[in-house]
């Protein structure tokens, strides 16, 4: 069994035309667009409605804390939180071990750097099917 038949199949993000229609694909490659998807999309706060008004719960608060000082001990941890409770909350098949920002002061770039897990199954005897899935997302 392969890992697309585990993980599923469908669009992959950045949106790009492949043929007759979007490139698609599944197994890791879909996770990690998954992730970019969730973490790309500005969440819904006590103040807006967020970037999807049909899926309020998709996507995380980072764009609200973007232009802080994230050189703080306490700001770097909110922002960690965000994306901790954004992945936990919208995809379910990655157990992450480890969260770490890139800051590029000369653009105002956020780079977020992953390492996780992927399981078949949310459930307390899951199995692992990919270990130590590395990514970035540049937000």
């Amino acid at each position: 069994m392969s890992d697309s038949t585990i993980l599923g199949y469908g669009l992959i993000t950045p949106f790009r035309r492949a043929s007759n229609d979007f490139e698609t694909g599944g197994g890791v490659e879909l996770i990690k667009s998954s992730l970019r998807t969730i973490l790309g999309t500005v969440g819904a706060s006590g103040t807006t409605l967020g970037e999807l008004p049909f899926n309020q719960g998709l996507g995380t608060k980072l764009p609200f804390i973007k232009g802080t000082n994230l050189d703080s001990p306490e700001m770097e941890e909110l922002a960690r939180y965000h994306v901790v409770d954004a992945i936990r909350r919208n995809e379910p098949r990655v157990r992450l071990k480890q969260v770490r920002f890139i800051k590029n002061r000369e653009n105002f770039q956020l780079t977020i750097k992953l390492r996780y897990d992927i399981i078949d199954r949310n459930t307390s005897d899951n199995r692992v099917v990919v270990k130590d899935v590395e990514q970035e997302v540049a937000i």
